[in-house]
């Protein structure tokens, strides 16, 4: 029987196998997802000619070292195909995706891409979503739905509140999407 890394690592081979010439991809962040960039550099590196757009920092770093080619989301109307990991996945196909850090960076990727792609491993099946405590930072997320923008202490409410107000606006203007938003804020406002 395989490892679950060796599992993981299949799976992001074959993923990589779906990438096209000549296209634009969402590379996505998480566990499974590095197994997938290392097989994208392989490829590139035999002359697959792509540019990719990270759903995170350490995605984004991991790309460059290893010589994919990044560029900016804000650059492209569209992304050909986003392949991304999931945190939680039901019997029934319903998956969390976002619960570490890079929660609204993957959710604007997967918002331009033509096609989507969830590739995961046995670990990630539950039977009930939501139970496993998520992480941002130093905040815990077990809601079951819903995204959120977690403050774990670096900017003060005002500042949380202008950054959402860019978020909608960006999203209104270069994707043509209508955001609604709830803000929650809890404990003291600075």
């Amino acid at each position: 029987m395989l490892s679950q890394d060796a599992i993981k690592e299949k799976v992001g081979k074959q993923a990589a196998e779906l990438v096209q010439n000549d296209s634009i991809v969402g590379i996505g962040t998480g566990s499974t997802a590095q197994y997938f960039i290392d097989a994208l550099a392989e490829k590139v590196k035999k002359g697959l000619n792509i540019k990719a757009i990270p759903t995170s920092e350490r995605s984004r770093i991991q790309a460059e070292h290893l010589h994919i080619p990044t560029i900016d989301l804000n650059d492209v109307s569209f992304i050909d195909l986003v392949i991304d990991g999931a945190d939680e996945i039901n019997h029934d196909l319903q998956l969390i995706k976002g619960g570490g850090g890079a929660l609204l960076r993957e959710k604007m990727v997967a918002s331009a891409a033509k096609k989507y792609i969830i590739i995961a491993d046995h670990t990630k099946l539950v039977d009930e979503l939501g139970l496993k405590n998520l992480r941002v930072g130093n905040a815990r997320v077990s809601e079951a739905h819903g995204n959120f923008i977690v403050n774990d202490g670096g900017a003060t409410a005002t500042e949380m509140l202008d950054l959402i107000d860019h978020i909608k606006q960006t999203a209104k203007t270069k994707r043509g999407i209508e955001l609604e938003t709830e803000v929650q804020i809890v404990g003291e406002p600075r």
